[in-house]
C-alpha cells in the first residue's frame, strides 16, 4: 500500500470552509477456536475523507487517491451550489495548527510476523488447555497501526499516528449441568506488553471455577462497589454518552436536564474525557476535525461542568469545541464520541473503602453495559461483601438505576486507578461501530444500587 504524503493544498472555495483528513490503516486479525486457528489475515487500507460547509450544511465525499482531492472539493461545491442558499449561522472557532506527531511507527505491529503473533497466543492456549473445567475457548487477537493527517483551510495541518494490540479469551467453564462464561482480556500499544501475562491469566481461570457454582443473588437494593473496570464502564455508557452534545441540539428537555453548573454528586467524584493520554485506547491527541484533545470535565467536584463536542455542535451551543469530533474511518464524517472516559481517583483504601459494609456487592467485571438517563450493567464476576469483607462470588443478572440519583448515590473513591485498554472492545453510534476508547478510574462505591 503506498503511503500518503500530504502534498495537497487545502483552500477555502469560493470563501467557504473545508477540511481533508487522509488515514492509513495497517490491521491484523486473528481467531483461534478450541485449538484450531478459524482465520489469520493481515489487511492494509487507506482512505481520504473531504468535506466542505457551504449553505449551512456539510457536503462530504472520500477517495483513494490523493490526486482527486482538489477536483473532490470542487465537485463538493458545485454540489453545495445546487441546494437552497442558506446564511450560515455555523462559525468554527478554532485557531490554525501545524504539528507532527508521528512517534510510535517502532512500534507498529504490522512489522511482526503473523507466525509469531499466533506463536504469542498458542503460549496462552497452553495454560487455558490445564484446566479441566474450561470446556470451550476462542481467543481473539487484534492489532492496529494507524495513521491520521488532517488540514484544512484554515491552515491547520497535522499529522499522528498510533498502534493498538490485543486478545480476548472467551471461555465456558462447566461442571455438570452448571456453566459459568466469561472473557479475559489483554492489550496495550505495544506487542511486547502482551508477553508475560502467564499468572494472571492462571488466576483469572482459578478464580472462574468459584462461579460454576455460585448461587443467584437475592434481588434487591445493594450497597455495591464497583471495581475500575465497573465504574469505568458506568462512566461511560451511562454518563458519558448522556454528554455527548449532539443529543441535545434542539432537546430543550435534554439541555435543562444538562444545565452547566448544576449539582449531581458529592464534592469528591469527578468525571473526565481526555484523549491525550499516549498509551491509551482512547489516544488521539487531535480529533479528526483537527481540533486539540482537551482534558474536559463533564463532572468537576460534584458539578456538571460539561459536555463533549464537534465544532458544529459547539457553534450551535455557544461553546468552545472538545476535540471529540470522531470517525470510525475514512469513509464517515465526525460525529461527536468520547475517548478516554473515567473518574478521577480519591484518598481511600480500598480496604478502608468497604471495611463498614455489612452485607454489599462488589462487582468486578462486566460483560456489558448500557443506558442513558437509566443505565444497565450486566455483571461478569462479582462478590458478595460481609462484614467489610470480600466474601464469596454470586451470580447476577442485572446492575440498574437512575444516573443522576446513581451519582448522588456515590459514597466513596478509592485511591487507586486503573485505565482499561480493550483492543477488541469499542463504542457504537449510529452507524459507526468498534471506535477505540478507553474508561476506567479507581473503584467507587455507591450506597444503593437495584441487583437482581
Amino acid at each position: 500500500m503506498d503511503r500518503y504524503v500530504g502534498d495537497f493544498k487545502v483552500y477555502p472555495i469560493n470563501n467557504h470552509f473545508v477540511d481533508v483528513r487522509c488515514e492509513e490503516e495497517y490491521l491484523t486479525e486473528i481467531k483461534i477456536k478450541d485449538g484450531k486457528i478459524k482465520y489469520a489475515t493481515e489487511t492494509p487500507s487507506s482512505g481520504i475523507f473531504i468535506r466542505i460547509f457551504k449553505n449551512n450544511r456539510w457536503f462530504m465525499t472520500s477517495t483513494v487517491d490523493e490526486k482527486n482531492v482538489k477536483n473532490k472539493i470542487k465537485e463538493l461545491d458545485g454540489l453545495a451550489d445546487s441546494v437552497t442558499h442558506e446564511k450560515s449561522n455555523i462559525r468554527f472557532n478554532i485557531d490554525p495548527v501545524k504539528e507532527n506527531l508521528i512517534k510510535y511507527e517502532h512500534l507498529n505491529p504490522s512489522k511482526r510476523k503473523v507466525k509469531d503473533k499466533i506463536d504469542i497466543l498458542r503460549g496462552y492456549e497452553e495454560i487455558i488447555k490445564r484446566f479441566n473445567y474450561i470446556r470451550s475457548y476462542e481467543i481473539v487477537y487484534n492489532d492496529k497501526y494507524l495513521i491520521k493527517r488532517i488540514k484544512n483551510s484554515l491552515g491547520t495541518d497535522i499529522a499522528y499516528d498510533k498502534a493498538l494490540c490485543g486478545f480476548t479469551i472467551k471461555y465456558i467453564a462447566g461442571e455438570g449441568s452448571n456453566i459459568f462464561s466469561g472473557s479475559y482480556f489483554i492489550g496495550n500499544n505495544t506487542i511486547d506488553h502482551l508477553l508475560k501475562r502467564e499468572e494472571a491469566l492462571k488466576e483469572r481461570l482459578e478464580e472462574v471455577k468459584g462461579f460454576i457454582n455460585a448461587k443467584h443473588i437475592a434481588p434487591g437494593q445493594y450497597t455495591t462497589v464497583l471495581s475500575e473496570f465497573a465504574a469505568g464502564l458506568f462512566a461511560h455508557e451511562s454518563f458519558g454518552h448522556k454528554s455527548e452534545a449532539d443529543f441535545m441540539i434542539g432537546d430543550k428537555i435534554a439541555q435543562k436536564e444538562w444545565a452547566i453548573g448544576r449539582k449531581v454528586a458529592n464534592e469528591n467524584v469527578s468525571i473526565v474525557d481526555y484523549g491525550g493520554l499516549p498509551a491509551s485506547c482512547g489516544y488521539i491527541p487531535y480529533d479528526d476535525e483537527g481540533v486539540p484533545s482537551f482534558k474536559t470535565y463533564l463532572v468537576k467536584d460534584g458539578i456538571l461542568s460539561g459536555r463533549l463536542h464537534t465544532l458544529t455542535t459547539a457553534s450551535l451551543m455557544g461553546e468552545k469545541p472538545t476535540g471529540n469530533g470522531r470517525a470510525v474511518d475514512a469513509e464517515h464524517e465526525p460525529i461527536v464520541r468520547m475517548t478516554n472516559t473515567y473518574f478521577k481517583k480519591g484518598e481511600i483504601p480500598f480496604d478502608e473503602l468497604i471495611s463498614d459494609i455489612k452485607l454489599g456487592i462488589y462487582i468486578k467485571t462486566v460483560k456489558q453495559g448500557f443506558g442513558m438517563s437509566t443505565f444497565t450493567l450486566t455483571p461478569g464476576l462479582s462478590y458478595m461483601i460481609r462484614k467489610g469483607k470480600i466474601a464469596e462470588p454470586v451470580i447476577i443478572s442485572t446492575a440498574t438505576g437512575s444516573v443522576f440519583e446513581t451519582l448522588e448515590s456515590i459514597e466513596g473513591i478509592s485511591n487507586d486507578f486503573k485505565l482499561i485498554f480493550n483492543a477488541q472492545g469499542g463504542c457504537n453510534k449510529l452507524n459507526q461501530t468498534h471506535l477505540p476508547v478507553g474508561f476506567g478510574g479507581p473503584k467507587v462505591r455507591i450506597k444503593s444500587l437495584e441487583i437482581s
